[in-house]
């Protein structure tokens, strides 16, 4: 489900298609492994047992970091792909186990609730920081540009009003 139906679900995106595809084996190989190993440390420090339980439950986190993934096709290189993977693999862990089971008692047969909810707020917040920063450095850029025209040394002020606009 997670390599099929993530990365060919993925394959359809006018621009991102084949990479999506990529992207997908890779995230999907690399946060199964992490959440087979978080899985007994977060909440009790137990120690590894890898069994079929262990690799269900490492699918659904896999599944929660492609869901994220999702909402940052075309905005993440793919350094900052493997990073976020890394992190959101254990900021589920504590959520899910810690928060949600721990806490607050949630009782989600199969986890789909926290494996939805989670994945996509992640996504979202993830993407508006990385538009914003992207916006930021674009505009900050536009600020050092110098118009031949005007003579050396001068700002372009048309990029520095784009520049205090993008802060408001």
């Amino acid at each position: 489900m997670m390599l099929v139906g993530f990365g060919y679900l993925m394959a359809f995106l006018k621009c991102y298609g084949l990479g999506a595809v990529g992207f997908t084996f890779v995230i999907t190989c690399l946060t199964l492994q992490i959440n087979v190993l978080l899985r007994p440390l977060i909440p009790h420090g137990k120690h590894l047992v890898v069994n079929s339980l262990s690799l269900l439950d490492g699918h659904f986190a896999a599944a929660t970091v492609l869901i994220s993934f999702g909402a940052l096709i075309g905005k993440a290189s793919p350094t900052q792909l493997i990073v976020i993977s890394v992190l959101e693999s254990i900021l589920f862990q504590i959520n899910r186990n810690i928060i949600c089971v721990d806490k607050l008692g949630i009782a989600d047969t199969g986890g789909t609730i926290i494996i939805h909810l989670f994945g996509a707020y992640f996504g979202l917040a993830l993407s508006k920081a990385l538009c914003e920063l992207r916006v930021h450095r674009v505009a900050v850029e536009a600020v050092l540009v110098t118009e031949p025209v005007r003579g050396r040394g001068q700002l372009n002020h048309h990029a520095h009003d784009a520049y205090h606009r993008s802060e408001e």
